[in-house]
């Protein structure tokens, strides 16, 4: 049961970083931001504190937005960094990649797996669509477990 836990764990933390992996914060300058294209950016600031704006808009050397629905200005001129959300479309690619390899290499593995108790003895009766069953569970009472 541990097993699974960690199981459902790394697969949570694997989906978690292949959504982190499509986008990617990229420097802008206040001339580069587009209320339309970019709904927020990350400011960082002189003391190396970082906010993010909701609504950029440069007026002369001030950055304006908001912060949880409140006014706020930034001056530009304080040596301030900007960066916006983009997408990645390189990191996603290989996360698609690698998620299709990972996935076919877990069948691969999985088809090529003994079958449980493989040296077992196989029967075929005709009521399983003639596929061979362990003749263990066609016994009336089964002495062995299969």
């Amino acid at each position: 049961m541990v097993r699974f836990v960690h199981l459902h764990l790394a697969v949570g933390a694997a989906c978690c970083l292949a959504l982190v992996a499509c986008h990617t914060l990229q420097p802008v300058s206040a001339t580069e931001l587009n209320p339309t294209t970019d709904p927020q950016v990350w400011v960082t600031q002189a003391d190396h504190s970082t906010i993010v704006l909701d609504e950029p808009r440069v007026v002369g050397d001030t950055l304006n937005g908001l912060i949880h629905g409140e006014s706020h200005r930034v001056p530009l001129s304080d040596g301030v960094s900007l960066r916006v959300k983009r997408n990645a479309p390189i990191r996603t690619a290989a996360v698609v990649a690698i998620s299709g390899a990972v996935l076919l290499g877990g069948m691969y593995y999985m088809e090529h797996q003994p079958d449980v108790n493989a040296s077992a003895q196989t029967c075929e009766t005709g009521r399983f669509g003639d596929l061979p069953v362990p003749c263990c569970q066609l016994e009336a009472m089964p002495s062995t477990p299969c």
